[in-house]
């Protein structure tokens, strides 16, 4: 009996208060809050380091971590804003030696109207070395026995060592 009493008045005031909502939010275009996870990384001068004959110690292709990020979205840009539409980047130009860094991401909108809030992690640490090369003797070792009827010659390398590059501390190693 309530909500019938006067139905046709309370349907009336809800339509019309749709309608200062839609009013409302196409007019001063508020701002919405989005957070997107897993936002891949993109590194950026790898062509610097390596100019100068160095490298990181770990592949970052995969071990650089997923960034969140958070936006500040206009409401007429919803849906136009994907994670697609976001650009972190780690720059490694400005590193000159080796050494143990903690490097700032830089993250970027690719709509001028949407703005960065906040995102995580901020930087991401990077040890680099200097490249290192060594001559590494090719030695061939044979195991098992071959079947009878079967000849065996004498094996042999061409070329007899192969040089490789890598990390310092790697290279060291070997």
């Amino acid at each position: 009996e309530v909500i019938s009493h006067n139905f046709g008045l309370k349907l009336l005031s809800l339509f019309f208060a749709i309608l200062l909502w839609c009013y409302v939010v196409n007019q001063t275009n508020p701002i919405r809050i989005r957070t997107y996870n897993d936002v891949s990384v993109t590194v950026m001068g790898m062509d610097v380091l390596e100019s100068q004959k160095r490298i990181p110690l770990e592949v970052l292709r995969t071990k650089l971590p997923k960034v969140s990020v958070t936006l500040n979205v206009p409401h007429r840009e919803i849906s136009t804003v994907t994670a697609a539409n976001i650009e972190v980047s780690l720059d490694l130009s400005g590193i000159t030696q080796a050494g143990k860094y903690q490097i700032p991401l830089k993250v970027k909108s690719g709509n001028s109207e949407v703005t960065v809030n906040s995102y995580t992690p901020s930087s991401v640490e990077v040890i680099i070395e200097d490249i290192a090369y060594a001559d590494v003797p090719v030695t061939i070792t044979t195991v098992g026995r071959l079947p009878d009827g079967l000849y065996k010659g004498v094996p042999f390398s061409d070329p007899q060592t192969l040089q490789i590059s890598g990390p310092e501390s790697y290279i060291e190693c070997i």
